[in-house]
């Protein structure tokens, strides 16, 4: 890196902030509330102007771009009051939906995009990750003279070294800040891919819980697709996906880039014959994972992802099972 970073893990309050673009003394950092809210509610005005030359009853507005941009109703509803910012790749996604230029949904000054506001996002700094807030700017760039940079995946912000960064949109990230009360601010990622919506569910809401970041996946494909961009510290694989088995996807967790994360298989289906002991046995042997059998005790679960991790240990707490 070419500035150094101090991270004081054993703090009662940790704060990190960096300034990653050189600034002059008299360059300004954010805009002030009045004008800020004043250039959101002319956005938004703007927004409505182009449904209602579409043809979209004003009733409809919200529903609308709450589908374009994949948002949910209510945050759409602030956004159509000026109440919560909008950024541009927003605005290009309507623009683009729509046929128009972007441009129309800016001001007629074409009006530069508002200081980047403070974002919960996850620093990664080689193999460790860091819960943190980072202003991170609303228009997307190639040319970027920040040391970081940040990319959206899955709804979560990833803020990087530039060098380091993964292909596609990334966006300068100005300031990095880490405010912690707890000794260790790592925070752990695990991938739980199972077809059972609940199971799934339910094993990610007891690991966050107990503090890990655990990520349900519902097949294969999107766990695939989610490997080829993202890292994990471990994975829980439920073994029959479907009719196919996860031995593909082992396979492709050794092959990645953290290859040596533990995997826990889970299946339910041996005494009914569906899953073949010898082949689960075969893959157990060759790429170094574990089998738990469904109902799977979620505090067993738990203490040997935790032990494979390295990660302090809970409080004993009620058992709890998933099917």
């Amino acid at each position: 890196m070419s500035r150094s970073i101090s991270i004081l893990k054993f703090a009662y309050r940790v704060t990190f902030e960096y300034a990653l673009r050189r600034q002059s003394p008299g360059d300004p950092i954010e805009m002030p509330n009045s004008e800020q809210a004043n250039a959101d509610l002319i956005t938004a005005i703007k927004v409505r102007d182009l449904l209602t030359r579409n043809g979209i009853p004003p009733r409809s507005h919200n529903t609308t771009i709450a589908n374009v941009l994949g948002l949910s109703f209510s945050v759409v509803t602030r956004k159509m009051k000026g109440l919560i910012p909008w950024n541009l790749s927003q605005l290009q996604d309507i623009a683009t939906h729509f046929g128009v230029p972007p441009a129309i949904l800016l001001d007629d000054k074409g009006t530069q995009p508002p200081a980047a506001e403070m974002i919960d996002a996850t620093l990664v700094i080689e193999s460790r990750r860091f819960r943190c807030r980072a202003a991170i700017s609303a228009k997307a760039s190639s040319q970027i003279d920040t040391d970081f940079v940040a990319l959206q995946w899955q709804g979560e912000w990833i803020v990087t070294e530039r060098q380091h960064a993964r292909e596609g949109r990334t966006y300068p990230v100005d300031v990095i800040e880490l405010r912690s009360s707890q000794p260790n601010v790592y925070a752990a990622r695990i991938a739980v891919v199972d077809d059972s919506q609940d199971v799934a569910e339910t094993v990610c809401e007891y690991f966050v819980e107990k503090g890990v970041n655990a990520i349900p996946y519902y097949d294969g494909a999107s766990f695939r697709k989610a490997l080829e961009v993202e890292d994990f510290d471990g994975y829980i694989l439920d073994w029959m996906l479907g009719d196919q088995t996860a031995a593909e996807l082992v396979r492709g967790i050794r092959s990645s880039e953290n290859g040596d994360a533990p995997i826990f298989l889970l299946t339910g289906k041996i005494s009914t014959g569906e899953a073949s002991e010898d082949e689960i046995a075969h893959i157990v042997s060759h790429y170094n994972a574990r089998c738990e059998e469904k109902p799977v005790r979620l505090p067993i679960l738990f203490a040997e992802v935790a032990r494979e991790l390295k990660l302090a240990q809970p409080a004993p707490a009620a058992a709890t099972a998933a099917n």
